[in-house]
């Protein structure tokens, strides 16, 4: 498993008052996004040691829609998304970390939009199915017959299926356990094929697994040509808009959850698709045609994105080991939306450092954990010059981290000790 420390600290800081929080930027200069995954295929251990030296040895990989691109490609690559003096030495010791753990490639040429919101997410992932013509891959922990302008998930489903398009789904279920049963029915008799990632109920289980091991993916691929991945649950608690932006809907559930996905366009699709196919196999799913998962896509924008596939059984979740990177050497701004702080050791010490480098990097996290890990952390974090906000509502989630503006990673990831080590990471 390699060399692991124990994320906890002995002593307690003495509290401190941080900055003001900056507000939210309107936009980003470059998006590189790191896609990652969360689900869980082994128990917890001890979150690892994530070293600086790391990427010495390792050899920068750029894929283009046609194959690897030219050192010369490479490089001039680098110097665009690298605008200002100084930059390009720190992003590629940062993409070099991330290569030396995820033995992923870099890959150009895609379109990406952020999607800020459960409404703006599920009127993407439907106008993604309804395209659909082939197939429709979806992997989430919260699997409902959610609601989109009057659309529901699965009348959409179902009328793909009755027009010949391949449905495939994983759904984790502890996650979605709330789920009516019908639901499940009606999908299984269209002819959609259904994968419950590791059962409650371990005699219908197809493969040996522990009860802690949870599949926190959420991940929609649409013909393998559009991908949406990141935090957002195909839950009810997404439909509406977050509280203060237009106020709570009429009959909108009472708690709203607020999170962030990516949409995708281009050749980084192929790497999503890779995974979902990879974990529907792992689960003995069972056998669908993958002659039509992996089209020629030709290079549709301008975005650079790694997808990263992390699980526990890693000696280094290649996750994990990014955001210290990105933390590390961020110039500008960090900017994290989580929805718990309680960070490991680690995590804490690159964080602090940032800050008392003079580098603002207000946290945005819901206000109601109640751990006294959590606020000795924020103290410490405060002392350092670090800046903090509570989200009383909606409940904010895991996904969108920000360094430097250069760099830009939406998932799953809790900022908490359980997730590098116990979940499968995206």
């Amino acid at each position: 498993m390699g060399q692991h420390r124990i994320a906890y600290r002995a002593s307690f800081p003495r509290t401190g008052r941080g900055p003001a929080v900056p507000r939210p930027m309107s936009r980003f200069n470059i998006l590189i996004a790191v896609c990652i995954g969360l689900c869980s295929l082994t128990g917890c251990a001890s979150v690892p040691y994530i070293s600086h030296a790391r990427a010495s040895t390792s050899k920068q990989q750029i894929m283009g829609a046609r194959g690897p691109l030219s050192a010369q490609q490479s490089k001039a690559l680098l110097s665009r998304i690298s605008t200002e003096p100084g930059d390009a030495g720190i992003l590629r010791r940062h993409l070099a970390i991330e290569q030396a753990v995820a033995e992923s490639p870099l890959i150009a040429g895609n379109r990406t939009r952020l999607l800020r919101d459960g409404p703006a997410s599920f009127r993407a992932m439907f106008r993604a199915i309804e395209s659909a013509t082939n197939n429709i891959n979806l992997e989430y922990y919260i699997f409902e017959d959610v609601e989109s302008d009057g659309k529901h998930l699965g009348d959409l489903l179902v009328a793909k299926r009755e027009a010949g398009v391949a449905v495939n789904v994983i759904y984790d279920s502890f996650g979605s356990g709330s789920t009516p049963t019908a639901f499940f029915d009606r999908l299984k008799k269209a002819g959609v094929n259904l994968v419950a990632f590791n059962p409650v109920n371990p005699l219908d289980a197809k493969v040996s697994y522990s009860l802690n091991d949870r599949d926190h993916r959420k991940i929609l691929i649409a013909d393998g040509t559009i991908g949406i991945v990141g935090g957002v649950n195909l839950s009810s608690t997404y439909q509406s808009n977050p509280i203060g932006k237009s106020g709570p809907p009429k009959g909108a559930p009472l708690e709203h959850w607020r999170d962030t996905d990516l949409e995708i366009e281009g050749p980084a699709v192929a790497q999503l698709q890779a995974l979902f196919l990879d974990h529907w196999n792992q689960q003995k799913g069972p056998p669908i045609k993958t002659s039509d998962l992996f089209p020629k896509i030709p290079p549709k924008g301008t975005a650079v994105v790694r997808v990263l596939g992390s699980t526990p059984d890693q000696p280094i979740p290649p996750y994990y080991a990014t955001l210290l990177s990105a933390i590390r050497n961020a110039e500008k701004t960090i900017r994290i939306s989580a929805a718990y702080f309680v960070p490991t050791e680690q995590e804490m010490e690159d964080l602090t450092g940032a800050a008392r480098r003079r580098r603002p990097s207000p946290i945005a996290r819901q206000k109601r954990l109640r751990v006294l890990y959590r606020r000795c952390a924020l103290a410490l974090f405060g002392s350092a010059g670090g800046g903090s906000e509570n989200l009383r509502n909606p409940r904010c989630g895991p996904s969108l981290k920000d360094a430097g503006h250069r760099r830009c990673m939406v998932g799953c990831r809790f900022i908490q000790l359980r997730s590098p080590e116990c979940h499968l990471q995206r």
